[in-house]
């Protein structure tokens, strides 16, 4: 196991700080849908046109991480194959 060095504690309130900025930076980005489902560990369900939004990414950045709920919407799904991104 290897830690990952981090300046940040993500998903945490100590995040909150630079949200603000971080919601600039987020507007200024063009998004497209993504071309194959996928699962949100921000929902833990399925996802599609909610990528595109810059509020989505925001939320992301200091809400908790729903890996295990993804894992379940996936394993519901019969997806038996999974690549974490």
């Amino acid at each position: 196991m290897r830690l990952l060095e981090v300046s940040h504690a993500f998903h945490s309130p100590l995040m909150e700080p630079m949200q603000g900025r971080f919601a600039q930076v987020a507007r200024e980005i063009t998004y497209h849908p993504p071309q194959i489902d996928m699962v949100s560990n921000l929902t833990g369900g399925l996802v599609s046109h909610e990528l595109t939004e810059p509020a989505y990414w925001v939320r992301h950045v200091r809400q908790p991480v729903r890996f295990a709920e993804g894992m379940a919407s996936l394993q519901a799904e019969d997806v038996n194959i999974f690549l974490e991104i």
